[in-house]
């Protein structure tokens, strides 16, 4: 321990085993970091490798867990940096998918009839310029058949849609979710779904780096159609 705590000391970064060391993580000297000690002390239990670095607290501005709220708007008036537009595999696009190729001049509709958007199950297309609405950029993320639609689907495609947003810094991410008429799940249960993806897709062991490969949103939103989504996303 003492060997652990000199190399803390010197911002080397170590990992603590429990099946070969019996430690326990500490926050002392960073009250603030409190919360974070019994979250790692528990995954530390379940035999999770977790890398300290104490130049580096674990958690970090760029860490703290974020506050994800629901909107209702018009997904082309959405002001965010990554708007995250989930994507039905079916012959007719939904109402707001239409309004939102509309003020993009068409981009959707030309990718659908190329066949560079089907709408598959975790399929995603980044457009860029996108000077037109909005958005700072938007991420196209294909949700699969309407009737094949449950919730770990559902969260698949959404974490790697997250995933790509989240490679850097201080990002505002919106999900924009269809109605999902004939899936197994209903519109509120679709928007507690898309929080989870945008609380887990941010996450994993790259956030504890001294290089993260991800970083936590400065600003979450899931826009949805359904009536309750303030109480869904709050869950």
């Amino acid at each position: 321990l003492a060997l652990a705590q000199r190399q803390l000391g010197q911002g080397k970064q170590i990992t603590h085993n429990p099946l070969k060391l019996n430690h326990k993580f500490t926050t002392k000297g960073f009250p603030e970091t409190a919360g974070e000690e019994t979250a790692i002390n528990g995954r530390l239990a379940n035999g999770e490798r977790v890398g300290l670095n104490c130049r580096d607290p674990p958690l970090r501005p760029r860490n703290l867990p974020m506050k994800i709220q629901a909107r209702q708007e018009e997904w082309h008036e959405l002001d965010t940096d990554w708007l995250i537009v989930g994507v039905l595999q079916a012959d007719e696009p939904s109402a707001s998918l239409v309004a939102l190729d509309t003020a993009l001049g068409g981009t959707i509709s030309r990718l659908r009839e190329s066949g560079d958007l089907t709408g598959k199950l975790a399929e995603t297309r980044l457009l860029l310029d996108v000077p037109a609405i909005a958005a700072g950029r938007v991420l196209l993320a294909g949700l699969g058949k309407p009737d094949a639609i449950d919730a770990r689907r559902l969260e698949k495609s959404l974490v790697t849609a997250v995933r790509m947003a989240t490679k850097s810094e201080s990002v505002r991410v919106t999900i924009a979710l269809p109605p999902l008429e004939g899936a197994a799940l209903d519109d509120a249960q679709a928007a507690q779904v898309a929080a989870t993806a945008l609380a887990t897709g941010c996450g994993g062991q790259s956030l504890y780096r001294a290089e993260p490969g991800r970083f936590v949103v400065s600003e979450a939103n899931i826009c949805t159609t359904a009536t309750d989504a303030d109480a869904a996303v709050s869950r």
